[in-house]
């Protein structure tokens, strides 16, 4: 059985007004018999907004050994600014909704199951200021939700 605890609700409204915003959110998952399987989407941005989303998880016990991500064509796996953690990048284009799919298969804890926290970071896409030089990708509102 997979049940979520959390500090986040399953869905959050909010916004990122300045270059330099960035938000972190997490959710403890109690895992005793099953195997999690958190979608995690970000919607609702503006058209000429590029908000990025990082979605970290973290065994209670042991390490993160088996996990498989999706969608493959746009997400992959990214260091880990948090010790102990695996993280996954969603990186789409300007408006479009950034989704990450994680299905937690192992952690190396002698079967011990697969609790843990499950870290959410949205921010600005860096800027490709060569190319776009007046683009900036804060200034948006966005709707973060987690689904099981």
């Amino acid at each position: 059985m997979v049940a979520a605890t959390t500090t986040l609700p399953k869905s959050i409204d909010a916004s990122i007004y300045v270059a330099t915003d960035e938000y972190w959110y997490m959710m403890v998952i109690d895992d005793t018999s099953g195997t999690p399987k958190p979608t995690v989407t970000l919607t609702g941005l503006a058209e000429d907004k590029d908000i990025d989303l990082d979605v970290c998880y973290r065994c209670t016990t042991g390490d993160l050994v088996g996990v498989a991500f999706a969608p493959a064509d746009a997400v992959f796996e990214s260091e880990s600014p948090i010790p102990g953690a695996r993280c996954f990048t969603s990186f789409n284009l300007w408006g479009e909704n950034e989704t990450v799919t994680l299905t937690i298969t192992a952690c190396n804890n002698g079967n011990k199951g697969q609790s843990g926290t499950l870290y959410l970071h949205a921010y600005p896409a860096p800027a490709w200021e060569e190319y776009f030089p007046d683009q900036t990708n804060c200034g948006t509102s966005y709707t973060l939700s987690v689904a099981f």
